[in-house]
């Protein structure tokens, strides 16, 4: 006879596991087909590339030259990037480059506004001086192709549309180990997860490195005014506010050619504080005003992944091969919500690493959710708490 805990473990898996198959509805609307060449100029509206930088002078000319390569008009375009108190030559770098760039505009910060984190301090300062329709936010160590631009502007004059986000994917340029090929899967299956969510008409998740918003909509929502105090979350809490209006539609645009690729962490060390200061605005999910069924599902994903994290602990303490069926269900549903997402955007489903990986995800996502609000966050020279005082 199975035990009260079994039974509890696993309709807590089977819950998780229906809601990651729900979701995967939300992946049915075919992903815009691929236009190549640049648009007319006529749909080309205003557009504002804002950046913020800290310590990226190893990154600044790649990521200026993929800027400039883009294949949007160019006299529509404007980068603006916040230098935030670069400790290296950052902010000379980005001064050279702006007397041979007249579409390029540096703010320096030196020091942020207290009470803000400081990179939302820098974003906020190179918004205002910003001009377009629209801004698109980057970070300074991605590469954005040529099509980058042009792909996510598809989507901008949809009726309603005042954010699109679109594929973040972590890339690693030497060689391909199952470590790298992990890190690359788990950062694909958030985009997944947050793509199936908007098809479902329900905001998750979202990343900063790919992310554009009418400004009229940034505005509206007060900028990063009351969520300024948070050290992590200039993308996702973002997106709650926005979504929390009722007023914009939020697009996904799936096309492989607007995916900006970045960088993984090059360490354990570098990987450890990255995902610390990603789960550190754990708590602000709860105080922002975000949706009830967000919360829900938010609170039903933590629990899915806590009940197979111990059933497979229960099945290695040697407790009977049954217990293995609880992680087992996270990971077919999982599976089937992937998959779909990486035909779109036009990547493999590696079986190999996905398996794997997806014995040790549950064991992340309890970990990082537990400590991502308790320990103090060291991010490029930077010690702080969760949040500002």
């Amino acid at each position: 006879m199975l035990s009260e805990t079994y039974v509890v473990l696993a309709s807590l898996a089977a819950l998780h596991a229906l809601l990651l198959l729900w979701l995967r509805g939300g992946l049915k609307e075919p992903a815009p087909a691929p236009q190549a060449g640049p648009q007319p100029q006529v749909s080309s509206p205003q557009v504002s590339i804002i950046v913020a930088a800290r310590n990226e002078a190893a990154n600044l000319p790649h990521l200026l030259q993929a800027l400039r390569a883009q294949d949007y008009p160019a006299e529509r375009v404007e980068v603006v990037i916040a230098d935030d108190c670069s400790e290296d030559n950052s902010l000379e770098i980005l001064a050279q480059a702006a007397r041979d760039w007249p579409g390029l505009q540096v703010v320096s910060i030196t020091s942020p506004e207290p009470g803000w984190s400081p990179k939302k301090w820098a974003l906020q300062q190179a918004v205002a001086r910003s001009r377009g329709e629209w801004l698109l936010l980057t970070d300074a160590d991605c590469r954005p192709g040529p099509t980058w631009l042009t792909t996510l502007a598809r989507a901008f004059p949809e009726e309603g549309v005042g954010m699109v986000i679109g594929p973040a994917p972590l890339t690693w340029a030497g060689r391909q180990t199952i470590w790298r090929r992990a890190l690359l899967l788990e950062s694909n299956s958030m985009d997944a997860l947050a793509a199936a969510g908007l098809g479902r008409g329900l905001a998750l998740t979202c990343t900063g490195r790919n992310l554009a918003l009418r400004r009229e909509t940034f505005d509206a929502v007060g900028g990063y005014t009351d969520i300024a105090r948070f050290i992590s979350g200039d993308d996702d809490l973002m997106l709650h506010k926005v979504a929390a209006t009722g007023k914009w539609r939020i697009r996904f645009q799936r096309a492989p050619e607007c995916a900006v690729p970045s960088p993984q962490p090059a360490s354990a060390r570098q990987f450890i504080a990255q995902r610390s200061r990603f789960a550190s605005k754990g708590r602000a999910y709860f105080s922002i005003g975000t949706a009830p069924f967000f919360r829900l599902a938010l609170v039903l994903l933590f629990l899915g992944n806590l009940a197979g994290a111990a059933g497979l602990a229960l099945f290695v303490y040697g407790a009977g091969w049954h217990w293995l069926a609880i992680p087992a269900a996270g990971i077919l549903a999982e599976g089937l919500l992937i998959g779909p997402y990486l035909k779109q955007i036009g990547q493999p489903f590696p079986p190999l690493t996905f398996i794997l990986t997806g014995f040790i995800y549950p064991w992340y996502v309890v970990l990082f959710g537990i400590i991502g609000s308790l320990i103090p966050l060291h991010w490029k020279g930077r010690t702080t708490g969760v949040t500002i005082q």
